[in-house]
């Protein structure tokens, strides 16, 4: 059985009472937490690909402007696989992220997110809930998300394929150094737990 637990996160008719719907989203927001969150994820189709190029794409920001991964050499990327807007979990996850940008730039990284979610959505959580802090990008078909081998089949809202949430570490040089994904949904990296995994791996100068 796979995991779909922000599905459950539906609109509620608009036929019933106002006060109805709220309670029943309150009802099925619970749900979706209590039941579902600590199942497991479906395992990613690519668990690691340390020391190799990553897969180069071309993909629309925000604001509709193209964003080509090989353009960025040069700069350090935390690519951020998230699976939508409507995925308390990733919102949450965006969200830090975003309060922390400032310990980010201090490792000189670059913050990037990708998710199937179309330009109108992107823009708005980018506005809303990332506070212009970093890039979202949108993957409509999830067509960069399979090459990365990051694919949750017909784990979105309305059974549509959605992005595993992973974090991917890409150097200067374009190498991906490491990937981490979630095991359930809840299971999503502090900052603080990035930020001294980026450290980690830094070379050392010598004193």
């Amino acid at each position: 059985m796979q995991t779909r637990a922000c599905s459950l996160l539906r609109p509620v008719s608009s036929s019933l009472p106002a006060f109805r719907t709220a309670a029943s989203l309150t009802v099925l927001s619970l749900m979706s937490v209590i039941a579902f969150s600590q199942m497991p994820l479906p395992k990613p189709q690519i668990a690691s690909a340390e020391g190799n190029p990553a897969p180069d794409f071309t993909l629309k920001d925000q604001n509709g402007a193209p964003f080509r991964l090989s353009a960025q050499r040069g700069s350090r990327l935390l690519l951020i696989f998230y699976r939508g807007y409507w995925c308390p979990f990733c919102t949450g996850e965006l969200k830090e992220l975003a309060a922390h940008k400032a310990d980010f730039d201090a490792v000189k990284v670059r913050l990037v997110g990708i998710s199937v979610d179309d330009q109108e959505h992107t823009l708005h959580t980018w506005g809303s809930l990332v506070h212009r802090q970093f890039t979202l990008l949108s993957d409509p078909g999830a067509r960069v998300i399979r090459t990365y081998g990051l694919l949750h089949v017909q784990g979105g809202l309305d059974s549509d394929d959605v992005a595993l949430d992973t974090i991917v570490f890409v150097d200067g040089d374009g190498i991906e150094g490491w990937r981490r994904v979630s095991a359930t949904l809840p299971d999503l990296p502090t900052s603080q737990e990035i930020v001294s995994r980026i450290r980690s791996t830094m070379p050392h100068k010598p004193n």
